[in-house]
């Protein structure tokens, strides 16, 4: 369990608010309490798999007694990430107007019903922007040769994410109504069927590469190599490769948990199929459907009834 290869992980949260936010500037308070209560609402909740399984890695690499200077660098990178996968959540929950995340109301949705507005977009703006302002924190010791290394590995990954998250949108076959308002029968049929096309098992795959794998497992496991020192060429190739695999899975087992996942369990309501996704489930059951079953698919507005 990563719970058992990263102890302590929790507390370390204390320190990562006093680098944000433990020194007031003259008249920002107000700012310095809100950005907290979002730091403290959407980061620490989850399962924390990402920044566990970067400590894990690091100490797995680094085999050997670890000063308590290093294993705070290590937690406070590991937090890092946790910051990162936080912003895309918030984002991601405006997005898709996600009612729900990890059992609470979607923090933008919060934000607007407290008159706010959109001001989530800033608030997940000030989550990425704060994972560079951990990793300076982590990373000044001179021990740490590899700063620039996991500066560029956390920029690249995030990066990729964002293409991910557009392959993704751009993807989706399910029609604003703003969109599809005027459009005869017969042209909106067509304009389904050809965007059902674009609904594979490959499509799936380089989406759950751009938009998961490299943030939830390379980027983790990775960083943890570098904080190690990790200095085989051939040890982070194929260590890339396969965390590309294990990313395809996890996201698959998280599209089979948005269909048939208990939302009292999984914390969000899921509509990826209703949304037009290409989801692991739907690129699967077109992979078997019948041609009946796929014409039924074709026609379908809104969503997908089970095939």
């Amino acid at each position: 369990m990563l719970t058992d290869c990263a102890p302590g992980f929790d507390s370390y949260f204390d320190c990562i608010l006093e680098i944000l936010y433990g020194s007031s500037t003259i008249g920002l308070d107000p700012v310095i309490r809100h950005f907290t209560s979002v730091a403290k609402y959407n980061v620490p909740n989850g399962k924390q798999m990402r920044g566990r399984l970067c400590v894990a890695s690091a100490k797995y690499f680094l085999n050997r007694e670890i000063s308590e200077d290093v294993l705070k660098s290590i937690n406070l990178v590991g937090w890092a990430i946790e910051f990162l996968q936080a912003g895309f959540l918030v984002h991601d929950d405006i997005i898709d107007e996600s009612p729900m995340r990890r059992g609470k109301p979607s923090w933008g949705l919060s934000q607007q019903k407290e008159g706010l507005g959109l001001i989530g977009i800033n608030d997940g703006l000030h989550l990425f922007m704060s994972v560079q302002q951990i990793l300076m924190s982590a990373l000044t010791n001179p021990q740490h040769s590899r700063c620039i290394d996991i500066i560029k590995l956390f920029g690249d990954c995030a990066n990729a994410t964002c293409f991910g998250q557009a392959l993704d949108i751009l993807g989706d076959i399910g029609f604003h109504p703003s969109i599809s308002k005027g459009l005869s029968g017969a042209k909106l049929s067509e304009t389904h069927q050809n965007r059902l096309r674009d609904i594979t098992l490959d499509r799936y795959a380089l989406i759950s590469k751009w938009k998961t794998s490299h943030y939830s497992f390379v980027l983790p496991v990775l960083a943890g190599m570098l904080l190690a020192d990790v200095k085989s060429e051939t040890l982070f190739s194929n260590a890339k490769s396969i965390l590309f695999e294990i990313g395809e899975y996890f996201q698959a087992q998280d599209d089979y948990l948005d269909v048939y996942g208990d939302a009292s369990v999984t914390g969000k309501v899921g509509v990826d199929i209703a949304d037009g996704k290409c989801s692991w489930i739907i690129a699967m059951a077109l992979e078997i459907a019948s041609a009946d079953q796929r014409n039924i698919l074709n026609v379908s507005n809104i969503s997908f009834p089970l095939l």
